[in-house]
């Protein structure tokens, strides 16, 4: 009877102190799921909820992340987790993986397009392309699947296809272009094109020369071009037109392409003013030779004269229209020559021909030489188009140089209440980010400034837009260097439309291989789920415990009490 007594009153001293009682209990591990969604997410959550806590995000203190999807997830996967992937294959149909196009062009300029789609189980079916303007259909193309596919990176190029579309545009600029195809109307990518300055042009004859004479009238006849040119036509005489000036004291951000005849007499001073054009400008320079005797300023070897019995058909790069000649020079060209027009014949085991207008990279600009030496002699006849064929080529050239100031943001055709992706890119050498530091600022219409962050690459910047209206915008951005200030500015719309599907460039099994981790397909889960249990040890952690402070300790000493009672009513005590 007293032991149950003294038990009631130990319980009661015990739970007044409150003593602690420190144990081990073992931690689940944190598992984030990346892009995860139906079956394959509800399978993992219940098989691992009872070893892991389970949680939707790229949380970078996780034991793991699983990437659920078929290419790499937007999120920032941090380079210290262990990542495992289950890639799941695509769905049979044919998508937009990328849709190629100018920011800017100038007016009464086509708009070429260059959509590139790929197709998973289509073998035998024929998909056709269109891309329209405010619900006008003005481009579409057509393509025939030879393969059944399976869209992954890396495989056959028959189940891609490239499409090439040329957009005449209407309305008011910028034009919002749309491109779809027939068998996934609702899968559409969306391409922004605004309208440019014109091209300005200088055409430098260092004698006078028909080949360049007909290229400059060609090119005085097209809207898109502003045109200025210099003839020496004697010692200490020279012809001009419009707003010329001279190799060596020309700005070089006044022109972006220039045409250059008369190679013979050009000097030393001229070629290494051409040759900083190219290089530090980042512009185009188009060599018109009408002689073997081009010198070696430029060309080196300056090549071989071929002549033809008869003008011949020269073999072109579509889509650039034909020319003929029979008067060619074949100069030396490299290996990473772009050949624009060859030589008629049997195909050799590098191409149609040897070239005769081909292009290369120089510096940051390209060079242009054409060995057509009398081409315009046969502009007029039937068949041949000259004036296109120029004025076709020298847009390319000028179109393709860098501004001091380039803007891009991606996609520029903003879903609402998503963000777009800005990049700058400043001009260097010899340009804004040439010398001293560079301060670049970038800000709405609106006066909204965009926060702009330096990259790896030298004069490039980037950050994140996120429109709050629909409708047309513009971002303007100003890069200060020293005394020197350059500005650009594009124009982007915002509303409802589809963001772009970025095209895996590798497989979503290159992120686990490359983070340890493994791949399973849809099918294989529990492997995944063994890898997890046997890679990622349960940690154990301290535990401080109270247990006086369990309500259950109210059972153990109220039977005491209750006990000890009746054994003394049972004795007749008090």
């Amino acid at each position: 009877m007293n032991i149950l007594r003294w038990i009631a009153v130990a319980i009661t001293v015990a739970a007044a102190a409150d003593p602690p009682v420190t144990a081990t209990r073992r931690a689940r591990p944190a598992i984030g799921l990346v892009a995860a969604r139906g079956a394959v997410a509800d399978t993992l959550r219940r098989d691992l909820h009872a070893d892991f806590s389970v949680v939707d995000d790229a949380d970078p203190t996780a034991a793991a992340l699983i990437v659920v999807g078929d290419r790499y997830p937007p999120e920032t996967i941090a380079d210290s987790a262990r990542v495992a992937t289950v890639t799941v294959p695509q769905a049979a149909g044919v998508r937009i993986a990328s849709v190629a196009a100018p920011s800017s062009i100038p007016a009464a300029t086509t708009i070429h397009l260059e959509a590139e789609l790929v197709a998973v189980d289509q073998r035998g079916r024929t998909t056709t392309v269109v891309a329209s303007i405010g619900g006008a259909q003005l481009a579409r193309a057509s393509h025939e699947w030879r393969i059944r596919g399976t869209g992954a990176p890396g495989e056959n190029d028959e189940n891609r296809w490239r499409a090439s579309l040329d957009v005449v545009p209407i309305g008011e600029p910028p034009f919002v272009v749309t491109v779809a195809t027939d068998s996934a109307p609702t899968a559409q990518a969306t391409a922004v094109v605004d309208v440019s300055d014109r091209l300005p042009v200088l055409v430098y004859d260092a004698r006078p020369s028909w080949t360049t004479t007909f290229a400059r009238r060609a090119l005085e006849n097209d809207p898109r071009f502003v045109v200025s040119a210099v003839s020496v036509a004697s010692r200490g005489v020279e012809v001009r037109s419009g707003s010329p000036q001279s190799l060596q004291t020309a700005d070089p951000d006044r022109f972006r392409a220039i045409l250059v005849g008369g190679l013979d007499k050009l000097s030393t001073a001229d070629a290494a003013a051409l040759n900083r054009f190219m290089i530090e400008r980042g512009g185009s320079v188009a060599l018109l030779p009408d002689s073997s005797a081009v010198g070696r300023v430029l060309l080196d070897p300056p090549g071989k004269e071929v002549l033809l019995d008869r003008p011949a058909a020269l073999t072109m790069r579509s889509p650039l229209p034909r020319i003929d000649a029979s008067e060619v020079l074949l100069a030396s060209h490299p290996p990473d020559a772009d050949v624009l027009a060859a030589m008629p014949g049997s195909p050799g085991p590098k191409g149609p021909g040897p070239p005769v207008i081909w292009t290369q990279p120089r510096g940051e600009g390209q060079l242009l030489v054409s060995g057509a030496m009398d081409a315009w002699r046969f502009r007029s006849t039937a068949g041949v188009d000259f004036d296109r064929f120029w004025q076709s080529a020298i847009a390319g050239l000028a179109l393709a140089v860098r501004p001091a100031v380039s803007i891009a943001v991606t996609p520029a055709a903003i879903p609402l209440g998503q963000s777009a992706r800005v990049r700058v890119r400043l001009r260097s050498p010899g340009g804004i980010a040439a010398s001293q530091p560079v301060t670049v600022s970038a800000t709405l219409a609106s006066g909204e400034p965009i926060r702009l962050w330096p990259e790896a690459e030298v004069g490039a910047f980037s950050g994140t837009l996120t429109p709050s209206r629909t409708g047309v915008d513009r971002l303007d951005v100003v890069a200060t260097n020293g005394n020197r200030t350059e500005r650009g500015s594009i124009r982007f719309v915002t509303g409802d439309y589809t963001r772009p599907v970025d095209d895996p460039i590798v497989p979503l099994s290159a992120l686990s291989a490359s983070r340890g981790g493994i791949d399973v397909a849809p099918n294989e889960l529990p492997a995944l789920e063994r890898w997890l249990r046997q890679t990622i040890a349960a940690n154990t952690t301290p535990v401080q415990r109270h247990p006086m402070r369990s309500a259950w300790w109210i059972v153990p000493f109220a039977g005491c009490l209750s006990v000890e009672w009746w054994m003394r009513r049972r004795r007749g005590l008090h």
